[in-house]
């Protein structure tokens, strides 16, 4: 989808509340026309469409993934909504306010506002990285609470179930609100957007859930490539693997007596050319993976995807620079077995930061990709090896120059894309680095993890 169309979907989703809104001035009884009343349904009705259009992001859906990525989907997911549960929480706070004389009136305001306030701590304590966590007890609150990535899921979990619950409420608080009561159109539309958020969200925990296990995958091989980080090789019971292009990834649930059944996002680091199975490359961060290598042969396990927009491949650019951290080289690993296949001579530089070299994987696969692949450059940083005798530190403005500089500044003749895969804060102080070299936006594609 082209930048104008992208604003033009962000601009329906901010603005469509404003429909209902006008639907609600227009055939409501004047009484309800007060700059208070009328403030605080407008807070209600956002509240409200915003929330039901929720449970239709986090539901996967890949006309949405296709053309906004689904991984900064959830990102904008989590922003907006904390400010769905602080619009209902100041239009119950104005409720309140006028309606002190007999707080009985309110009725299920009451507690979908102590449901928001409840949400909205739990989201910007444990679900996001807000100024709020400069607070020093909140921060402490936060490591203390989330020692292990996976307590981190738990509690989304939980969040996002407590969240349709307070949905639930605000309908059933807007469809017997006095003032839906004048109009069956008003209730009807509400009534269409919890009905499209229960749509999807059912779709989303049943009908798609059913579907992926009637193609169950099962492991067959685990392979330890360093002291945390294993790639686990998947087969499919039935058929081929799903189709996928390089740099996507996929959700990943396996059914084994060592490791929980919760869904986990892992890029693919095996060609889509090999259609018999999948490899997940996966670094120990949490207690979730740290139990990969535990995984048995023969575990059942069951894939949702694939999902992404950080494909490499549809760059048209004479060359690709690739800047990995650790094991964001994983998606590179992907385009550089396809690419073996198909193009060789593709012309490709790869500038991984890693610590240790420990931490430098397939090492002996790498030299192999070089030798077949006459364009493929890999250049390894390493950041704390006193034996390194390559280069050393972290990516920086120097290392950029030295391999992949910017040749010109204007737009119609530069000739790189750049792809970046690692840590956020990698990205944080590369992606700048790169604009100060010359390079457009529009040729830096970002994948964050950690």
């Amino acid at each position: 989808m082209s930048k104008i169309g992208k604003i033009f979907w962000l601009l329906v989703y901010f603005l469509s509340p404003l429909i209902t809104i006008l639907l609600f001035y227009l055939i409501t009884p004047n009484f309800y026309h007060t700059p208070l009343h009328l403030l605080a349904t407008g807070f209600a009705i956002a509240a409200f469409v915003w929330l039901t259009y929720e449970f239709i992001l986090t539901a996967r859906p890949k006309f949405i993934d296709k053309n906004f990525g689904m991984d900064n989907v959830i990102n904008f997911h989590t922003i907006m909504s904390i400010v769905a549960l602080m619009f209902g929480i100041i239009h119950g706070i104005i409720i309140i306010n006028i309606r002190r004389a007999n707080i009985t009136q309110i009725g299920t305001g009451v507690i979908h506002v102590i449901l928001y306030i409840l949400l909205m701590i739990l989201g910007l304590i444990f679900l996001s990285n807000t100024i709020l966590l400069k607070i020093n007890p909140l921060q402490k609150l936060r490591e203390k609470t989330i020692k292990k990535k996976s307590m981190k899921y738990h509690i989304a979990k939980i969040i996002h179930n407590i969240t349709m619950i307070a949905t639930i409420v605000l309908y059933l608080h807007l469809i017997v609100a006095t003032a839906t009561t004048y109009s069956l159109l008003l209730q009807f539309v509400y009534t269409v957007h919890f009905a499209l958020a229960i749509i999807f969200w059912v779709n989303h925990k049943f009908i798609r859930a059913y579907r992926i296990r009637k193609d169950p995958y099962v492991a067959t091989e685990v392979i330890q490539e360093s002291s945390i980080i294993w790639s686990l090789k998947i087969s499919p019971e039935n058929g081929e693997i799903i189709k996928f292009e390089p740099g996507q990834y996929v959700y990943l649930t396996i059914i084994g007596k060592n490791i929980t059944k919760e869904p986990h996002p892992f890029t693919i680091s095996s060609s889509p050319n090999q259609k018999k199975y999948l490899i997940l490359t996966i670094k120990e961060s949490g207690d979730y993976t740290s139990n990969i290598g535990r995984v048995n042969l023969g575990d059942k396990a069951y894939i949702d995807g694939p999902y992404g927009i950080f494909k490499p491949l549809d760059s048209k650019s004479n060359e690709l620079v690739f800047i990995a951290g650790g094991v964001g080289i994983t998606p590179f690993l992907s385009v550089f077995r396809y690419l073996r296949d198909i193009n060789q001579n593709r012309k490709i530089t790869l500038i991984w930061g890693v610590r240790f070299q420990e931490e430098m994987i397939l090492t002996q696969e790498i030299e192999d990709l070089k030798n077949s692949m006459p364009n493929l450059r890999v250049i390894p940083v390493l950041s704390e090896d006193d034996n390194w005798l390559g280069e050393c530190g972290f990516i920086n403005r120097d290392k950029l120059d030295k391999y992949s500089a910017c040749e010109t500044p204007y737009e119609a003749e530069q000739k790189k894309d750049y792809y970046i895969c690692g840590p956020k804060a990698m990205s944080d102080k590369i992606v700048p680095t790169l604009k100060k070299m010359g390079v457009l936006k529009k040729y830096i594609h970002i994948e964050r993890f950690g």
